[in-house]
């Protein structure tokens, strides 16, 4: 712009929609790129640059979200990376800064959300608590305990509807085990079964649970019988007791 070149603007900083959109230790979400662009980021994204000229401002075309897709997998989950972040890029684009008002701009969301579910589009915030790989207190018992998710047919990177239109893959897969509250969560082991059968295998102890985070398990499947049913299983011990709760993080092959 300094040399008087017309731009477009996408900064990484507010306007890269692959990143996680909120905290993930606190709200299950699908796998992302590293780093946070929260709603309130996007929407605080200035596309007047600070300091620019009234003949620099003219240079300045317009904004641009971007989602990178090495970590989508399908179009459900490029809704859900969009949305409804997009809705704020929409009106950044178009309303000056001292005309805008985050709060006001959340409240009038709800009319976005009632388009999206009309058009039947995946979003963030849609499905909350929707992630099927989760433990509570009522999955441990004294001792050694096994947990069972199955995993055909779901998107297992996330809270997403419509079961069935994912399918297990083979290659390397990676589990990390999430804590949100109460006590700490010690994995032996986590395992994939086919039909009920274990085909991949990591065995190794790893707690889960405040300033535990280092816990990730790699299974690798070599191939997959597209007519099988598979599961994920965990098996897990409480530490210091079993009021835990969390969720688990499922990476497919990239």
């Amino acid at each position: 712009m300094k040399n008087g070149n017309s731009i477009v603007l996408t900064p990484l900083e507010h306007l890269f929609l692959d990143l996680y959109q909120t905290d993930i230790k606190f709200v299950p979400q699908p796998v992302a790129a590293e780093g946070l662009n929260s709603l309130e980021t996007v929407y605080a994204f200035s596309p007047i640059p600070a300091g620019a000229t009234p003949e620099q401002i003219k240079l300045v075309l317009g904004i641009q979200g971007n989602v990178w897709t090495e970590n989508v997998e399908d179009w459900l989950k490029v809704q859900y990376q969009l949305l409804p972040r997009a809705c704020a890029i929409a009106e950044i684009g178009w309303t000056p800064q001292d005309a805008r008002d985050f709060g006001d701009f959340e409240r009038r969301l709800g009319h976005d959300f009632e388009r999206l579910n009309s058009m039947g589009l995946e979003y963030y915030g849609k499905t909350p608590g929707g992630l099927p790989f989760t433990w509570s207190p009522a999955n441990l018992k004294s001792g050694s305990s096994s947990i069972v998710w199955p995993i055909t047919g779901w998107v297992i990177t996330g809270p997403l509807p419509g079961a069935g239109h994912w399918q297990v893959v083979p290659g390397a897969w990676k589990v990390h085990f999430n804590h949100q509250s109460g006590d700490a969560l010690m994995i032996e082991k986590v395992e994939i079964l086919e039909n009920g059968k274990p085909v991949a295998v990591d065995q190794h102890l790893a707690p889960a649970g405040p300033g535990y985070d280092n816990n990730e398990f790699r299974l690798n499947i070599s191939t997959v019988d597209p007519s099988a049913k598979y599961s994920l299983r965990a098996w897990v011990h409480g530490l210091g007791g079993n009021d835990s709760n969390g969720y688990v993080t499922v990476s497919p092959p990239k």
